[in-house]
């Protein structure tokens, strides 16, 4: 009998104790579970705030370059005014003096202009204003005492290039009607007429 008794208190001590290592084993498999879990949540945050850096650097990456790409295509396109405008003042300047020193002749001069500037125009300062242009003539007087012959208008789209003195022009006949005497640019290209006669001094344009 008292056999039968210890060996019932040793297995209910038996069963107890297999139930506190099954009750730790799942407490420490609810921990591990709870970790992982943690540890896998902060690492898709962590993943996530990433990405979300990663974006926004691309997008900030694309804005400077493009920043970049509309700094160099507009100093190109200002580039290319200044061109034009120089050129086109250099090679007037070559045929006014070249139909000068030629026994007479009549050309027509056409070259491009940037398409900001709207009329060249040809004016004596010394002389009142006079016709259809006087909005002009007003705005080029600033440019009176500089003995220029040529001036571009607007003024301020001729890339710092607004006058020019034409020598051999026969200012007193380009202005006899309209003075400034003004030729429109159409689309960016002017033509201009370039004249002399045999038995004149010097040069016309119209």
């Amino acid at each position: 009998m008292k056999k039968e008794m210890r060996k019932g208190k040793y297995m209910l001590n038996s069963e107890r104790a297999f139930r506190g290592r099954v009750t730790c084993k799942k407490k420490e498999g609810d921990l591990l579970g709870n970790h992982w879990f943690h540890t896998s949540s902060i690492r898709k945050a962590q993943q996530s705030i990433g990405m979300s850096f990663g974006i926004i650097f691309s997008i900030l990456l694309i804005i400077f370059f493009l920043i970049i790409a509309f700094i160099a295509i507009k100093a190109f396109l200002g580039t290319k005014d200044c061109t034009q405008v120089g050129m086109f003042l250099d090679d007037l300047e070559t045929e006014v003096t070249s139909t000068w020193s030629s026994q007479g002749g009549s050309i027509t001069f056409k070259r491009s202009l940037p398409t900001k500037i709207d009329y060249v125009c040809f004016a004596n300062l010394t002389q009142t204003s006079k016709g259809q242009n006087k909005d002009v003539f007003r705005q080029i007087s600033y440019y009176k005492g500089t003995g220029a012959t040529l001036f571009f208008y607007p003024k301020n789209a001729a890339c710092k290039l607004p006058y020019k003195k034409i020598e051999h022009l026969d200012m007193e006949a380009i202005t006899k009607e309209h003075n400034p005497y003004c030729i429109p640019v159409e689309r960016g290209v002017v033509k201009i007429k370039i004249e002399r006669d045999f038995t004149d001094r010097l040069v016309r344009v119209s």
